[in-house]
C-alpha cells in the first residue's frame, strides 16, 4: 500500500527526514496510543514496517533550512493497519508543530498498487539506498561486497519483522547510480562525547536504477517496505519501473 501526502510550512529543516518521522509518529499516536507504544516505545530496535521518500519542488537550500513550494511525502508499507492509522491520523490532526516549524497537512491520497509477478524487476530509487558493511562503512553499488551486505541486512530485517527469511538471495545489477551524501542530526549522538563540535551526521548513499533478481514475493516485500539500512528514516524507497520476463 502506498500513499502520498503534502506538508506546508514557510520553511523546513535541512534535516527534514526526522521531521517526517515525527509526523508519522504523531499521526499514529492520535489514532491508537497502544499501537504507538508498541511500535516506538516497547521495542525500539525492531524494524519499522515502512519506508518513505520526500520530493521537493522549486526549492532553495539555506544553511540550516529549506524553502520549497511543494513538500510531498510518499509513504509505503505492506502493513495495512499501520497505513490506515497513518491516514486516519493525518486527516485528524491537519496541522502540528515540529520544533519551531508549524506544519499543515495539505493533501492526502492513495497511489496505485504495484504488484510483482516476475522474479526480475527494474526499480528506481525515490529515496537513496544506504548499504554499509559490518564496520558501518558505506558501500558503493560497484563494491564487490555490496550485494552480500545488502542481502545480510535485508534478511535480518525480514526475519526480525516477519519471522521468515528471504526465500533466496537478491541479485543486484547496477544500471546507473549516483552518490548522494545525506546530512542528518541525531539527538543521542549530539549529546555523546564523540559528537565534539560536529553538527551533522553524514550518510553516503546512492540513488539510481537497479535490476533486482530473486523470488517475486521477496521483491514485492522490498518494494512495499523499502531496501537497505535506515529505510524507515527516509532511505531505500523504491519505485517499480518494469518487470523483466
Amino acid at each position: 500500500m502506498r500513499i502520498q501526502f503534502s506538508l506546508k510550512s514557510e520553511t523546513y529543516p535541512l534535516c527534514y527526514r526526522l521531521m517526517v518521522v515525527s509526523v508519522i509518529k504523531e499521526a499514529i499516536r492520535q489514532m491508537d496510543e497502544a499501537y504507538y507504544t508498541e511500535l516506538y516505545a516497547s521495542n525500539q530496535q525492531k524494524p519499522k514496517p515502512y519506508t518513505f521518500a520526500v520530493h521537493l519542488t522549486r526549492f532553495t537550500m539555506m544553511e540550516d533550512e529549506i524553502q520549497a513550494e511543494d513538500f510531498r511525502v510518499t509513504l509505503s508499507s505492506d502493513d495495512y493497519k499501520f497505513m490506515l492509522l497513518v491516514m486516519g491520523g493525518l486527516q485528524r490532526i491537519r496541522s502540528l508543530s515540529y520544533q519551531s516549524y508549524q506544519l499543515q497537512v495539505k493533501s492526502l491520497h492513495m497511489q496505485k498498487e504495484q504488484t510483482i509477478t516476475s522474479d526480475a524487476i527494474v526499480v528506481k530509487t525515490l529515496s537513496p539506498l544506504l548499504v554499509e558493511d559490518e564496520n558501518r562503512k558505506p558501500l558503493a553499488p560497484t563494491d564487490p561486497h555490496y550485494e552480500q551486505h545488502f542481502n545480510e541486512v535485508m534478511n535480518l530485517i525480514k526475519v526480525t519483522s516477519t519471522g521468515v527469511p528471504l526465500q533466496q538471495p537478491i541479485r543486484i545489477q547496477v544500471l546507473d547510480s549516483k552518490r548522494k551524501v545525506v546530512k542528518e542530526r541525531n539527538r543521542e549522538y549530539e549529546q555523546s562525547t564523540s559528537f565534539a563540535n560536529k553538527r551533522y551526521l553524514f550518510f553516503t548513499s546512492y540513488q539510481g536504477r537497479f535490476l533486482l533478481e530473486g523470488n517475486h514475493k521477496d521483491l514485492q516485500w522490498l518494494l512495499d517496505n523499502g531496501a537497505g539500512k535506515r529505510k524507515s528514516q527516509g532511505f531505500g524507497c523504491l519505485a517499480l519501473e518494469c518487470e523483466v520476463n
